[in-house]
């Protein structure tokens, strides 16, 4: 789970990243091909993960909770709900979006000009949800470090290093 969570982390980063270049692009800039084929794919990558990462969690073995407040594990469990939740529908948005709109047969190499993607509901959705992703991120780091300065016990469980 430790390998599924910062494998997930850094493509999180990264599909942000690559989307920020993507919508600094003009949309029918062919420089979009090899951002565009970066995102796309570990997109569907990440999707995968989290569909994985859900299979792991839920047949895998659990690790003995760590000792917090009540209001703190309800917390910590609807912020991990509503990531999986985000990331699952930001993966389906952007499939959506590709196959709607000829983005799929761009990035394949099957058309040469980028499709004209400003202005389609579907990118809009895809675009958005980033923000409400970002803010469960920031909300999972905030309780991470929350818990460390608590007890001191949460960060030597997801980064081998420290153990």
């Amino acid at each position: 789970m430790v390998v599924l969570h910062w494998g997930s982390a850094a493509m999180v980063v990264g599909l942000l990243v690559a989307g920020t270049v993507l919508a600094g692009l003009p949309d029918g800039d062919v420089g979009r091909l090899w951002p565009g084929r970066l995102h796309s794919a570990a997109g569907m990558v990440l999707g995968a993960v989290t569909l994985l990462r859900l299979v792991v969690r839920s047949r895998g073995p659990t690790l003995e909770p760590m000792v917090m407040p009540a209001l703190h594990r309800r917390g910590v469990g609807v912020v991990h709900g509503l990531l999986y939740v985000g990331l699952l529908a930001t993966t389906a948005s952007g499939m959506f979006l590709a196959f709607s709109s000829g983005w799929s047969d761009f990035v394949q190499g099957g058309v040469d000009v980028p499709p004209l993607l400003a202005g389609l509901r579907a990118r809009d959705v895809h675009a958005l949800l980033r923000w409400p992703l970002l803010a469960l991120v920031a909300a999972h780091v905030g309780g991470v470090l929350l818990q460390q300065l608590r007890r001191g016990d949460s960060l030597r469980r997801m980064l081998p290093f420290l153990r």
